[in-house]
């Protein structure tokens, strides 16, 4: 990405336009990865609380994660990290 962004993604989601999870035969699960319950609202949340404490932090969500500037990425993936770990353990 240029201007040192970075892209934080949910893999299960292709970059090329298929998402390959969607698919409903389950030998496809077998070989890909499965979606992050509720990603969408985690990534939203995590972005709001980085801006909370930073009103400058350069964010944005997109369909699969957040792109955001190099130097806010460590608050992001860290305020993202903690909320996918608690959603994944209260399953």
């Amino acid at each position: 990405m240029t201007g040192q962004r970075i892209a934080i993604l949910d893999a299960s989601y292709s970059l090329f336009g298929s998402n390959s999870s969607s698919t409903s035969s389950p030998s496809s699960e077998l070989f890909s990865l499965l979606p992050i319950p509720d990603f969408k609202t985690l990534v939203i949340d995590a972005i709001k609380s980085v801006r909370i404490k930073d009103e400058h932090t350069k964010v944005a969500y997109i369909d699969a994660g957040v792109v955001c500037d190099s130097s806010f990425v460590s608050g992001v993936a860290r305020a993202l990290h903690e909320r996918v770990l608690k959603k994944l353990r209260d399953r």
